[in-house]
């Protein structure tokens, strides 16, 4: 029996990993620059830190959801899949029903998006009394416009490698 050899797509996939590491850091030190020079590096540390706190109050709500609806070993099967899979919606969907966890997964997506909307609300009520709104979409606006520009580059960079 021949074996296959993928150690060619194994060391592409590194490279593209490296690059993009590389890449995702030089837009981070570009962001926070920026941040700097328009004196809202502290504006934006405070602003993270509600978010954060906010997304851990969630997922500790959810973490208790999950116990209190007996969906715990559901959970841990379809976390423990996702992170050793990389699929699309259909075939992620297949899996599920095989492994007669569809269900539960619905059930608990539907939960977490519903803790994530709360948290948007929340955080979104509070910039507004904060004064901090547009201030927040500003910077968010550059962080995004920074970011398709780093994905349009690592494409391009993965196209004249030959590796997509």
């Amino acid at each position: 029996m021949q074996s296959v050899d993928n150690s060619n797509e194994s060391d592409d996939f590194k490279e593209v990993i490296e690059y993009m590491e590389k890449k995702q850091e030089e837009v981070d030190n570009l962001v926070e620059q920026w941040l700097k020079e328009q004196d809202l590096l502290d504006t934006y540390d405070a602003i993270d830190a509600y978010i954060t706190g906010r997304e851990e109050d969630a997922n500790e709500a959810v973490a208790k959801w999950i116990e209190e609806q007996g969906l715990v070993n559901s959970f841990n099967k379809i976390d423990s899949f996702l992170q050793d899979t990389e699929m699309d919606e259909e075939d992620l969907e297949d899996w599920l029903k095989q492994n007669e966890l569809f269900d539960d997964y619905v059930k608990i997506d539907d939960y977490m998006d519903k803790k994530q909307s709360e948290v948007d609300t929340v955080v979104e009520e509070w910039l507004e009394s904060e004064g901090k709104l547009e201030i927040y979409k500003k910077i968010t606006d550059y962080m995004q416009e920074k970011q398709d520009a780093l994905e349009k580059e690592v494409e391009q960079w993965m196209q004249e490698h030959d590796l997509i």
